[in-house]
């Protein structure tokens, strides 16, 4: 977790898929509250849902068919890469680990080398990255703990979290587990689950309130408040992260504006502890990021050991530490490595947060099984103990931890570190207090200490105060160099607007007095020596001269020191470049002569770089010389001179004492006044590492006031337990008393010590028999083997126990186990006898019901079923269970071969021999049992004369058995053989009980012989009807071409030498007009003749070719064709058509669905009664829909040719010849009646092939 608990923000564009997703995790008992979930779902959500169930891998999964019964969205099974849709439901597949990326749900295999899978956890993580605030994770009904890591993820990037209720659940551990992280927005019943995701939904689209800029003073407000009711300061956190666990509050609240909410907080004092909750999110995990703390492992935890030896500390701060995952995590590697060392130093970790919840939690070292995920096999095993779907960490690690409640910014730290862990932390910061906290980590890390940041503080610099070990996984080094070391730092954090970002450290020694000779070097360097400065290898300023104000100055803003920053404008860019050169080429030294300056006052510089090394300063300074030149002429010009006043010697030598005193006294402030800073720099330290030595001692003192607590606790238990133990003797007193079970205690001697008054009623005893020997005392059981049970239970350690009757015929359970004592010694024998007799009678009532049930299950079964392996596996384990016995085998005769084969068998498992065959001999109880109508018995195979058993079960030890005879038809076809690994006898209502069971699998197997030959009948006549299908498909076909051939042969040929014949006859009126012969009447009547049967040939060529694509197409032969059915049926016809219909190129298509229309049209008109048909030839997808609806009475009251009649199979023979699908349906609504046909055509079929060309 980072400290404050803020969340790591989604660095992804949420513009780009606003579709919400809800990831819903459960595992046993989760299908029924899956199903009154999705029931109470409306029927458009707008949301996409995943289901993700722990499933069995060895099966098949009908997860998606059950829910699809219970909702109208869409349900699937996903098996492929495939896009998320809203209103879909998307069930994860047996064995497989379903995630969400980039709007797709992506499939992969388990890591079948781990221990677990936490399928759940995987996708709530994978969800949350993908969707942000448009997830939601709910937890359901299930054992275990999977899902609560992942749903810590999503309330991580501000998604909802609901829990089922765990009362309600079938199995609570997963939503409670949920629960207990402390994330889980909403509790709820299931079926009030709905409601609330929809109301979620709804309040994600309200307008942005972050844009509105008047919003900044109710951010103060709520400031305020938090300060008031919690004490803490959230205005040094950035206002973004600030205002979206905000606004996700609003959309729990249902509050429209932030107004409204700020309001909201007034009414409702709570709320404000719940948003405090949602600023305080304590997510984390195990080993966050494996490669960097890999790297951790590998690269600087050994160099932390350097030099160390027993008497020393490791000490590791982990700041903001939530449930205290990452502080272990590194205690874990820290283990590791001083696990083998006999020497090892003291490891100590202080692990701290200002969440008092978090700390709680982590302090118990108890985390949920789906850390798996996480943590390595080999880490589980060595430090972790697994209890009911969970892990307890070790004494060994949890002990190296001390957790504190600790705020960053106002309480004093912890010092003298090795090692400072702060991952992603310091991003939620404003920038201005970032460099006070990089200042304070410097301050109480040694030198050499790491500091370790998360991969989301890329941005941070802190190159002044660190050195980079490795830029890439965040680990920084504090410099051994003591000019390195920051200021000592004020608490409570906050900027300090004059210090600059680097500052180093002043000596903590008086300066001795300068010499003449400096004062002199110092007096030509102000009065010759051009201005420099000193910068380091990032160009921040070291140091610099006196008045380099002239080209050095701060501008507004945060301040910097970095020279780029500070120089003047003009000259920027030469230094610039300079820099440039002497960085990237060799090492001699760079210089440039420039002009600054306003144009009247022009001058030439010189600027000189070059970089220097020093044993005293081991860090590679630059130096930067600024040195102005001057023009030429004004070198040789003379200047006016002004003569000066003369002074008097005495004057001049008072002036000059004047002047010394004046520097003695500048030189002594200046000495004192760096005295006094450096004291005060001494006390300021010396009073930080008090500060930090009490965090510690106070940190101590909490442990051990929880030790104190533990140990109080410890002591009231056991004075519970001695109150308890003092209420048990009471009790037992008492019991012994008033209990009507027979009780004795005999001791190693076989001596009475105790006994119950019930005992008087089985043995002659008197009050004073105790401590006379058990043998000695008679009793009125049938039962002479009292002492060797006793004396065989005190020397093996082994109870027993057995059914007894006494003379006055009642039955007790008898039973003989050790006395032992608290030290588990054993000291004697316990005798205890209950009667029973009643519920030995009520056994037997019970044992003729358990018969009775069984038959009634066996018989339902069968009837329910048609498989008949199913029914005999069934069968034979409904029989097992009955009469507890141990196999069940159905053996099969085969006439053929005279022998019985093993066909099923429960409990069975075959020897080495492999025998599953043997001879129907009477010689073999089953071949006995074989020839005989009635059971064979057999209740002692020692002492049995009649048969043996069967070699089948030869190599198993086997006392007692039941065989009976199987008849099919009243044909023997097998035998049903039961046996037994104890000796007992068989009561006349088992008999019956198996020879009823007998004759259920014979009847199941006679039933399952004429389903079979029904079935192959079934088959014989199925195949024959496709043949005649396939022959209707081909007559129509054949149909098709003829009819083009006879109709291209009247269009192309008779039409043809009919127009000839025309012409001629028009040809021959025109020459004899001119003739006296008067034939115009015959030559008229002729030409009347010739056109009638053109006419006639162009319809009889229409009838047979009703749609000539070359000429006119499809469209305007179906036009044609709606204005001839208005005309022969009376029926008003309406056709709509898109641009599809201008893709049909395939004459055969063409002319089916030509005689699709038209026959459709007809059935309406003359068997449907309909007055208006409509025709649609739309696309639908990449298909072609041909859609014809009527008005019409409907199938149901039609006179003919319903779902089976002649017109409709020719219909569906015609659409299913060109590749397409048929259906007809019956439209039944309050206000509307008829009848729609409904055609299907792949796009790829509308064009004619290769071969029908």
């Amino acid at each position: 977790m980072d400290e404050r608990g803020f969340i790591m923000e989604s660095k992804r564009n949420e513009s780009t898929d606003e579709l919400l997703t809800v990831g819903l995790g459960a595992s046993a008992g989760g299908l029924e509250a899956l199903k009154q979930f999705f029931q109470s779902l409306p029927g458009e959500t707008g949301i996409a849902f995943i289901v993700v169930m722990h499933l069995s891998p060895d099966r098949e999964s009908n997860i998606a068919d059950l829910l699809q019964a219970h909702t109208s969205l869409h349900v699937s099974e996903v098996n492929r890469h495939e896009k998320i849709k809203p209103d879909h439901v998307y069930v994860i597949s047996p064995d497989k680990i379903l995630t969400v990326e980039e709007g797709y749900l992506e499939l992969s295999e388990p890591d079948r080398e781990r221990k677990g899978h936490a399928t759940v956890d995987l996708l709530f993580r994978s969800l949350a990255g993908s969707k942000g605030k448009k997830s939601a994770g709910i937890i359901l009904s299930g054992s275990g703990s999977d899902g609560a890591v992942g749903i810590k993820k999503i309330r991580e990037q501000g998604g909802l979290t609901i829990a089922q209720k765990p009362g309600e659940a079938s199995f609570s551990a997963m939503p409670q587990s949920a629960i207990d992280t402390g994330v889980v927005d909403l509790v709820l019943p299931v079926k009030e689950i709905p409601e609330k995701l929809l109301a979620y939904k709804e309040s994600l689209s309200r307008t942005d309130f972050l844009r509105k800029e008047e919003r900044k003073d109710g951010l103060q407000v709520i400031y305020k408040k938090l300060r008031s009711a919690i004490g803490h300061d959230f205005s040094y956190y950035k206002q973004a992260t600030l205002l979206r666990r905000i606004e996700r509050r609003m959309h729990l609240t249902n509050c429209f504006t932030f107004e409204e909410y700020v309001d909201y907080l007034d009414e409702q004092p709570k709320e404000i502890e719940n948003l405090f909750g949602d600023l305080l999110i304590s997510v984390t995990r195990f080993f966050r990021d494996a490669e960097v703390f890999e790297n951790l492992k590998e690269n600087v935890i050994p160099g932390l050991f350097e030099e160390k030896g027993p008497e020393d500390q490791v000490r590791v701060w982990v700041p903001g530490c939530a449930t205290g995952e990452e502080a272990y995590s590194i205690a874990i590697l820290l283990q590791e490595y001083v696990r083998q060392s006999e020497h090892a130093p003291e490891i100590r970790i202080f692990a701290s947060d200002i969440n008092r919840d978090a700390l709680m939690y982590g302090r118990g070292g108890v985390y949920p099984e789906s850390i798996e995920v996480d943590v390595p096999d080999s880490l589980l095993d060595r430090y972790f103990v697994k209890t009911e779907h969970k892990y307890q960490l070790r004494p060994v690690i949890t002990d190296m931890v001390l957790f504190a409640h600790q705020d960053l910014l106002t309480d004093p730290p912890f010092s003298n570190l090795d090692l400072l862990a702060c991952r992603n932390l310091l991003i939620y910061l404003k920038r201005e207090i970032q460099t006070e906290v990089f200042n304070l980590f410097n301050y109480v890390l040694r030198p050499g200490g790491v500091l370790f940041l998360g991969q989301s503080d890329s941005d941070l610099k802190a190159a002044g105060l660190f050195d980079v070990v490795d830029k890439k996984h965040r680990i920084y080094r504090k410099p051994v160099s003591p000019d390195s070391q920051a200021n000592v730092p004020k608490l409570p954090l906050k900027y300090q607007k004059n210090r600059h970002r680097v500052q180093r450290s002043r000596s903590k020694f008086p300066q001795k007095k300068k010499s003449i000779k400096e004062f002199h070097q110092n007096l030509l360097m102000r009065l010759y020596a051009p201005q420099s400065v000193i910068v380091n290898d990032v160009y921040e300023v070291i140091h610099a001269t006196e008045g380099i104000q002239k080209y050095l100055e701060y501008g507004g803003g945060e301040p910097s020191a970095n020279i780029l920053d500070m120089i003047i404008p003009e000259l920027r860019e030469v230094v610039r470049a300079l820099l440039y050169e002497l960085e990237h080429g060799n090492n001699a030294t760079k210089r440039k002569t420039t002009a600054f300056g306003p144009e009247e006052e022009r001058r030439s510089i010189e600027i000189i770089v070059h970089r220097f090394d020093s044993s005293e300063f081991p860090d590679r300074f630059i130096h930067v010389v600024f040195k102005e030149l001057k023009p030429a002429e004004d070198l040789n010009t003379d200047s006016d001179v002004v003569d000066s006043p003369e002074i008097a010697e005495e004057e001049v030598e008072v002036i000059e004492r004047l002047e010394k005193e004046l520097r003695d006294n500048r030189e002594r402030l200046h000495r004192t006044v760096e005295e006094y800073e450096t004291a005060n720099e001494e006390l300021r330290s010396s009073n930080e590492e008090l500060q930090s030595m009490n965090e510690e001692l106070h940190s101590a003192t909490e442990e051990l006031e929880t030790s104190q607590n533990e140990l109080k606790s410890v002591n009231r238990e056991l004075e519970s337990k001695v109150e308890k133990l003092r209420q048990a003797n009471n009790d037992l007193k008492n019991l012994m008393k008033v209990a009507e079970v027979v009780i004795l205690f005999v001791d190693d001697e076989f001596r009475v010590q105790r006994f119950t008054e019930s005992a008087f009623d089985v043995f002659n005893l008197i009050p004073s028999d105790t401590g006379r020997p058990i043998k000695h005392v008679t009793h009125q059981l049938n039962y002479n083997k009292l002492g060797e049970d006793l004396e065989y239970v005190y020397n093996t350690r082994e109870e027993i126990e057995k059914l007894v009757t006494s003379v006055n015929n009642h039955t007790y359970m008898m039973r003989l186990c050790p006395y032992r004592s608290v030290e588990n010694k054993v000291e004697g024998v316990a005798l205890s006898f209950m009667d029973v007799t009643k519920l030995k009678e009520a056994e037997e009532k019970l044992q003729q019901q358990k018969l009775q049930e069984s038959l009634a299950r066996m018989g339902t079964y069968a009837l329910g079923v048609d498989d008949l392996e199913s029914i005999i596996d069934r069968a034979l384990q409904q029989i097992c269970l009955a009469l507890d016995a141990d196999y069940a085998l159905l053996l099969t005769w085969h006439p053929d071969e005279n022998t019985l084969k093993l066909t099923q068998a429960t409990g069975y498992e075959p020897g080495e021999e492999g025998i599953t065959e043997m001879e129907a001999d009477p010689k073999w109880d089953a071949g006995y049992a074989f020839q005989k109508e009635s059971p064979t018995v057999i209740s002692d195979y020692q002492n049995e004369q009649r048969v043996r058993l069967i070699p089948l079960l030869a190599h198993l030890d086997i006392q007692s058995g039941l065989a009976v005879r199987v008849t099919e038809s009243d044909e023997v076809c097998g035998v049903l053989g039961i046996y037994f690994k104890n000796k007992r006898t068989f009561s006349r209502d088992e008999l019956n009980f198996v020879q009823i069971a007998s004759n259920i699998i014979g009847m199941s197997s006679e039933r399952s012989k004429n389903k079979q030959s029904l079935e192959e009948a079934n088959k014989r006549l199925k195949e024959e009807v496709q043949r005649c299908n396939e022959y209707q498909k081909e007559i129509l076909q054949t149909n098709i071409a003829e009819r083009w051939n006879l109709g291209g042969y009247l269009h192309d040929n008779l039409a043809q030498t009919l127009a000839s014949i025309k012409i001629t006859a028009s040809r021959i009126g025109a020459e004899i007009a001119d003739s006296d012969l008067n034939l115009s009447a015959e030559i008229d009547s002729i030409l009347e003749n010739i056109d009638e049967g053109i006419g006639s040939i162009r319809n009889l060529t229409h009838e047979i070719i009703p749609i000539d694509i070359e000429e006119g197409g499809v469209k305007r032969a179906l036009r044609l064709l709606v204005r001839q059915l208005r005309k022969t049926h009376g029926v008003s016809c309406s056709l709509e058509t898109g641009d599809i219909i201008e893709s049909i190129n395939d004459k055969k298509v063409a002319t089916n669905l030509y005689h699709i229309i038209q026959e459709a049209v007809k059935n309406a008109a003359i068997h449907g009664e309909a007055d208006n048909v409509e025709i649609k030839v739309l696309r639908e997808k990449d298909q072609l829909k041909l859609q014809i609806t009527d008005d019409g009475i409907g199938l149901s009251k039609a006179k003919s040719d319903g779902d089976g009649g002649s017109g409709t199979n020719i219909m569906r023979h015609r659409i299913e010849i060109i590749g397409g699908s048929f259906n007809r349906e019956e439209i039944a609504e309050a206000d509307h009646s008829g009848t729609r046909v409904l055609c299907k055509l792949p796009l790829e079929c509308l064009n004619e092939t290769d071969n029908e060309r």
